[in-house]
């Protein structure tokens, strides 16, 4: 080639076969700018700012209504309420056992299994009657909801049918309901009168 032929902003001097440019590293072949180029569309974010894992967590703590925060925590008391009159019973320690934790995030599966099925057969109001059966599986969902939310063991399904590790526990609330229901214990349902 007798005069300069430009590529892009390139220009050629001289004449390059085809076996040249294949010999040519491709390195060679972009243009490096020192200063990205932004254009004025660019600028305006479509995305947000990237968010880190204890902000998408607050998110997620924040979405949770007040009134399943505040049932969360009335289990969980209950539980440590149990776990303490527990500790104090001759019978928790039989076999070699050792004390209930009061945070059931200690506790495996299998042990959570095992000590959730005493519980909800023994657990009881503050004035020594029974829990009715709903208020049971309130207390059962407000300590899985925490053990799901704040202890992030998502593994923990007490309710599903064809779970294994916490089948003991169910067979026991639906004896205990059953036998509060028999016992007419929240059989009566308040109700506002339709009119």
């Amino acid at each position: 080639m007798d005069k300069d032929v430009g590529i892009g902003n390139f220009e050629l001097h001289e004449e390059v076969s085809e076996l040249d440019l294949m010999l040519l590293p491709t390195q060679d072949l972009v243009k490096c700018e020192t200063e990205p180029v932004v254009s004025e569309a660019a600028a305006t974010r479509r995305f947000s700012a990237p968010m880190s894992d204890s902000d998408l967590q607050e998110k997620i703590l924040k979405a949770i209504p007040k009134k399943t925060k505040n049932n969360n925590k009335w289990a969980l008391g209950v539980w440590i309420a149990w776990t303490l009159e527990r500790n104090l019973c001759k019978e928790t320690f039989a076999d070699g056992g050792a004390s209930i934790p009061s945070d059931q995030n200690c506790l495996s599966n299998e042990l959570l299994n095992y000590w959730m099925a005493h519980f909800i057969q023994e657990c009881r109001r503050m004035d020594s009657s029974p829990y009715p059966p709903n208020s049971l599986v309130q207390i059962a969902s407000g300590i899985q909801r925490y053990l799901r939310t704040d202890c992030n063991r998502n593994d923990i399904n007490f309710f599903q049918k064809d779970s294994v590790p916490f089948s003991f526990f169910r067979k026991c609330l639906d004896s205990r309901m059953k036998e509060l229901t028999n016992n007419g214990i929240g059989t009566n349902v308040k109700r506002a009168d339709p009119k």
